[in-house]
């Protein structure tokens, strides 16, 4: 039977301030959900320690998130006894305040609160709910979710600025809620000649709220205000901060919420998304937006592009987007970088058979090779080898060719999966053409998997590491569940020995049968041309789309994939295609490919790559599209 899924919100980059609705509370996509009741506060407990708690009684977890004194977020998980769950905060002093919310697990899904504010004394204090979005908040300039060319430095005032800011650098914050209305956005900067301009706007410009000017203030350290007045749409948003022009740095931005009305214009939406620039003579950028929550940090993700060029020639691609030929003994060092040491990737006019790894916490171990022939190859990962020495880096990649002014890319987890991440491609004008992939959290991932699935591809769960697909693992050659589609192929072979299978195909009108030597035949109608399927496939064959039915010539590769498919989604018993390609009648029963179901019930639109024939019948991440100007990965955890 079809397995479906309950969808929890993902977990992004989260500084995120949520109210509480009349008649509900907003979740982490920003939807409205039913309030769930609850009780909290923050109690003295001695001299240097205060407690925060919360009691839910239909919650399974609770994360706290707090800053005291001003200082930076922490998000912890808290203790649970019964339906209380509680955290200490350690090292405190008389008047230190604690700023908190929480995120509490509800059987209907996660929910956030306000922020509350506790005053650390001997007789305690009583929290304040501070509703995000009214009275004033301040975000510290230093405090991005993303960035390109800026950097930071000490300040005179206390912590650290954002400096070296130059024509087109920005940066860009966690998103967070807004009250719908009115906002004083003040900016604190420097400027040693002035001449500098900024340009506000909301989810990576998708809604441009004004420009400011920055005047010169005589010194890089000498701090001023400015500010305007924006309309802000209620809602979740991330704020961003685009340089016009530069020669400026920039300390905090204030926001006080002046109302839910004025004469304010609505805002502007815009087309363009910021990208990094394009340097000449390239064709597009590839570029990350960290949404792990700070889970992650970018100096922890390692990403390397290798390739193909216009030669042919296994190359290395530098964030600059030089193609650089990989040579005979050649180690994979070199080819990643660090996500804080870049802002993306330059792809040149011509890069084909491309993957981006992304590797957490060190590069991945790939090493070149040479032939007989003298042709040079690249030893990638093989997770099917447990000796492999990537077995204990978590790891995934996309997929992709750029030629003749067309991209086609695509996520997978053809192999395995490591970590979520989505895939978004812009045309030239700044258009999302198209977004695919995962946006939940990792663990949410790998505990969905296992609810989902049915026992036996519950070995494949290789938690922490990844998730196999099933010929690397358990129903490999000689492995415990080698033969879980023997019986069903037994059954399909012997109904189309005295039934006849009709495929309508772009390629013609087949019929087919198995013939006494166990071939299956197919007879095109239009020119009675034969075709073959030269014996019964194993369980290798259809997981991995491998064999028997990747043999022979064009005709039969294209029925061959056809035919993969349909033993994967448990359609081939049907005797007319019309069936195979509709996927209401997918993996509706068993046996049938479990783990590409999974990817499907669980990606954005339902599209995934969970086996290398996904692509039949439109049902894979591939993207193609002319005049892309960007891709952007936007990675989770």
């Amino acid at each position: 039977m079809r397995r479906y899924l309950p969808y929890l919100a993902p977990l992004m980059l989260v500084l995120v301030l949520i109210v509480a609705c009349e008649g509900g509370f907003v979740n982490l996509r920003g939807d409205l959900v039913s309030r769930a009741a609850f009780e909290s506060g923050c109690d003295y407990v001695d001299a240097d320690t205060a407690r925060i708690w919360v009691d839910a009684a239909d919650a399974g977890w609770a994360d706290v998130h707090y800053r005291v004194n001003g200082g930076g977020q922490l998000n912890v998980r808290m203790n649970r006894d019964g339906t209380s769950f509680w955290y200490d905060v350690n090292g405190l002093s008389e008047g230190d305040v604690i700023d908190y919310w929480f995120t509490i697990g509800f059987d209907a899904g996660a929910q956030d609160t306000g922020w509350y504010s506790y005053t650390h004394t001997a007789g305690g204090s009583t929290p304040t709910p501070t509703p995000a979005g009214s009275t004033t908040f301040v975000i510290e300039a230093e405090d991005y979710a993303a960035m390109s060319g800026v950097q930071t430095e000490s300040c005179v005032e206390g912590g650290l600025n954002v400096g070296w800011i130059d024509a087109g650098d920005w940066m860009a914050y966690a998103s967070r809620y807004f009250e719908g209305g009115e906002y004083l956005v003040e900016y604190r900067v420097a400027s040693l000649n002035g001449g500098g301009q900024l340009s506000a706007d909301l989810d990576a410009g998708s809604i441009v709220l004004g420009s400011v000017s920055i005047p010169s203030t005589g010194g890089w350290q000498n701090w001023t205000t400015v500010s305007h007045t924006v309309t802000i749409p209620a809602g979740n948003h991330a704020f961003g901060i685009y340089a016009v022009s530069g020669g400026w740095n920039i300390n905090w931005i204030r926001f006080t919420y002046l109302g839910g009305s004025g004469s304010t214009p609505t805002p502007t939406p815009s087309s363009s998304p910021r990208f990094i620039p394009l340097s000449p003579g390239m064709e597009l950028t590839i570029q990350f937006l960290n949404k792990t929550g700070g889970r992650v940090d970018d100096s922890r993700i390692y990403a390397a592009i290798i390739g193909r060029d216009g030669g042919n020639r296994w190359c290395y691609l530098t964030p600059e987007g030089t193609a650089t030929v990989i040579g005979a003994g050649d180690t994979s060092e070199q080819w990643f970088f660090r996500l804080d040491t870049i802002a993306g990737f330059q792809v040149p006019p011509v890069f084909t058979s491309a993957r981006l790894y992304m590797s957490i916490d060190s590069p991945l171990v790939m090493s070149a090779v040479v032939d007989a022939t003298g042709s040079v190859g690249i030893v990638q990962p093989d997770l099917g080898n447990p000796s492999d020495p990537n077995q204990d880096i978590i790891f995934d990649w996309a997929e992709f060719t750029v030629h003749s002014g067309t991209f086609w890319g695509n996520t997978t987890q053809v192999d395995q999966f490591g970590f979520p991440y989505t895939l978004a491609v812009y045309s030239d004008g700044g258009t999302l053409v198209k977004k695919v992939g995962i946006d939940r959290p990792r663990d949410e991932v790998f505990s969905l998997f296992d609810s989902y699935v049915p026992s036996e591809f519950r070995s494949l769960n290789h938690y922490p590491y990844r998730i196999l697909a099933p010929a690397k693992g358990s129903f490999g050659e000689g492995k415990p569940n080698a033969s879980y589609f023997d019986a069903y192929v037994d059954t399909v072979w012997n109904q189309y020995r005295t039934q006849t299978l009709t495929i309508t195909h772009p390629l013609g009108t087949f019929q087919g049968r198995v013939l006494s030597d166990d071939r299956m035949e197919f007879t095109r109608l239009e020119d009675g041309q034969k075709f073959y399927i030269q014996r019964r496939p194993n369980d290798t064959e259809i997981f991995e789309g491998s064999g028997v039915l990747a043999s022979g010539n064009t005709v039969e590769l294209a029925l061959e994939a056809w035919i993969c498919a349909a033993f994967n989604r448990h359609v081939v018993h049907y005797p007319d295609s019309s069936y195979w390609n509709n996927p209401a009648y997918y993996y509706l029963d068993s046996p049938a490919n479990w783990y590409a179901a999974f990817w499907h019930e669980i990606s954005l639109g339902g599209l995934a790559y969970g086996f290398c024939y996904d692509d039949v019948n439109d049902q894979s991440t591939l993207i193609e599209a002319p005049n892309v100007r960007a891709v952007v990965i936007e990675l989770y955890w």
